[in-house]
């Protein structure tokens, strides 16, 4: 791993373990940065500051049009879900998106029943939610074999299909289209528990997450106010997780546990690609560790680490 994202991880600072149910959430912090400005997704969505299309009438599968019409940069996360227009959609990875300008998203489905306009929804809406931890992972691993192979930040789309199959059948949800966000519907009330017992702190720019007492991943973000917004969206991502795959809890030392997961990324091999938007993907494998960090003007926006 290069300089910049080795100096990263180790000045990560831990916070108190919040335990709930089958979770443990270990608040991260990694102080001030000077990065740009920028909205999140939902923000920009709330002020109606980015309509999201797609690419054109017809539409294609792996990628949608993202227009952003303030002045600010727009920051997305990987695993952001999007619902509406012809089919909804999922992103493949976290891009900055500069102001006043268009750019061509990659994506995956997570409706593969559908393909046609619902009245009234020809433009994508923010579904409220990231993609559960385990999807996220299996995409961002097949992502960073396809920019290992040159061909860009494409997914396996068949692979992302089968993991909401899989979501659908342990949420027991019915769903006429296999989409994702009737898994979210489904257990809603469940999650609902987790965000009201499992608030983010002051300050608070990311969270480290246990599942069933063993660490499942890590969002950490460059502004604490960025978390704040993404906190409920990446808490139902691992949330959901955790309610499929409930096993008798350990919660032997969650912070030291963290702590062993960073130092483990450190040794992690990394390559460096071309970002969709502004900045660099560097994409990380290392033991049983793998992720990705969106990084601008050395400066890193979005940090993700899962259990490989």
């Amino acid at each position: 791993m290069n300089t910049l994202l080795n100096e990263y991880l180790s000045r990560i600072d831990l916070g108190d373990p919040q335990p709930f149910k089958n979770i443990i959430i270990v608040p991260a912090f990694a102080g001030d940065q000077h990065t740009p400005e920028y909205l999140t997704l939902t923000e920009a969505l709330d002020q109606k500051l980015v309509s999201i299309t797609e690419v054109n009438a017809a539409g294609t599968v792996p990628a949608v049009k993202v227009a952003n019409n303030s002045d600010l940069f727009l920051l997305l996360v990987d695993g952001e879900e999007l619902v509406g227009a012809r089919q909804n959609r999922t992103l493949n990875t976290s891009i900055l998106v500069a102001g006043r300008s268009e750019t061509i998203v990659p994506v995956s489905c997570t409706e593969r029943g559908r393909w046609g306009y619902q009245v009234g929804k020809a433009a994508f809406a923010d579904a409220g939610f990231v993609s559960p931890h385990k999807l996220r992972s299996f995409t961002s691993k097949s992502v960073s074999q396809s920019l290992g192979r040159g061909l860009g930040h494409k997914s396996d789309q068949a692979g992302v299909w089968h993991h909401v199959d899989l979501c659908c059948m342990g949420a027991g949800a019915s769903s006429p289209t296999s989409a994702m966000a009737d898994v979210v519907a489904k257990v809603a009330r469940e999650l609902e528990e987790y965000l009201q017992q499992l608030k983010p702190l002051p300050g608070q720019q990311g969270l480290a997450v246990l599942v069933n007492g063993d660490v499942a991943g890590l969002d950490l973000l460059s502004s604490a106010r960025a978390c704040q917004v993404l906190h409920p969206k990446l808490l139902r991502s691992y949330a959901l997780g955790a309610l499929l795959d409930q096993k008798p809890v350990r919660t032997d030392k969650p912070r030291e546990q963290v702590q062993a997961f960073l130092e483990a990324s450190r040794a992690s091999s990394e390559q460096i690609h071309r970002s969709v938007g502004c900045g660099e993907d560097h994409r990380f494998t290392g033991q049983g560790i793998a992720g990705s960090a969106l990084v601008s003007d050395g400066q890193v926006l979005h940090l993700n680490l899962y259990r490989n």
